[in-house]
Order: structure tokens, then sequence, then C-alpha cells
């Protein structure tokens, strides 16, 4: 009498985690140079370039990657300003703003991208002027939307390489 016993090799969790982290971890910093790319654009037509800097985390509460600057003017225009009051630095000796009269914006709400524009018309001189505020652009936000999908399909990936890379090793 000849008896065949099968035996079903499931890979332990401990087996997975290494894994899927090297897989995902590539796969994240993917999607977070989409992401630099997108706020690149959104800057492009500045004279003041922020720098954007990638950073993958992985630990064992969450895995994600985030892109970011700690660059203030870069913040005032993705998020905002409310209306505030502008007076000449006090190391400026003329005590005086100097600033063209028009102004075209180079970004829009909502919209990935930059543009031509700038401040135009007569020079105008000020002891001080009560700024309206800046709609904030939303950059953040809108990047955030566009990448989901990728970042969805670079998980996705990423479990399904692990999956045959630890059935591989498995055989």
């Amino acid at each position: 009498m000849v008896a065949i016993q099968m035996k079903a090799v499931t890979p332990k969790m401990a087996d997975l985690l290494p894994t899927l982290r090297r897989f995902s971890s590539l796969r994240m910093y993917n999607v977070g140079q989409r992401m630099r790319m997108l706020y690149k654009l959104t800057v492009s037509s500045w004279k003041h370039k922020p720098q954007f800097e990638i950073t993958v985390i992985q630990n064992d509460q969450q895995m994600g990657v985030t892109v970011g600057t700690d660059d203030k003017i870069f913040g005032y225009v993705d998020e905002g300003t409310k209306p505030h009051r502008i007076v000449p630095k006090a190391s400026n000796p003329s005590k005086r703003l100097f600033f063209r009269e028009g102004f075209s914006p180079k970004t829009q709400p909502g919209i990935v991208g930059s543009w031509g524009g700038g401040s135009f018309g007569n020079v105008v001189v000020a002891k001080a002027v009560n700024h309206p505020g800046t709609a904030a652009r939303k950059f953040t936000q809108t990047i955030q939307k566009q990448t989901e999908k990728h970042f969805e399909n670079q998980m996705r990936a990423a479990m399904e390489q692990t999956a045959e890379f630890v059935n591989r090793r498995s055989r």
C-alpha cells in the first residue's frame, strides 16, 4: 500500500512582511517621484523654486509616501492667506514699499501647472498696504487626488509581487 500525504505550505506573516516592505518601498518611492514631478509643475514659472522631498514611511502601523516642502512661500500659495497688512521691513532705509499696481497670478486653485504672470503696470510707493489675501491654490489636495489611483495600483502590484515571490520560494 502506498500513501501520499499532502500538506499545504503557507508562508508565515513574519516571512511576508519583510518581502512586502521591500517591494512596496520601491513602488512607494515611484509614486513619490510622480508626486514631486506634479509639485514641480506647480512652480515651473516661479523665480523662487521650492525644493520638494520624498519620504517613504514604513513601520508596523503604516506604509505610505509623502512629498513636501518647508518653503513658506509655497505654503502661502498652497494654503492661501487671510487679508493682512504689509509694512516695510525694518532694514528698509526708505521705509516705503515699492510694487507694481497690477498683478496676474501664475497659478489657479485646483490646477496643477504654472504659466506666465506676475506684476505689471506703474510703480506704486506706499508706507503700508492692506493685502486682500490670496486664494488657496490647493495644490496638495489636487495632487493627492491625482495620485491616489496610481498609489493603489502600485500597492496592489507590490502585494502580487510579494505573493509570487513567496510562492516561488516555497515550492
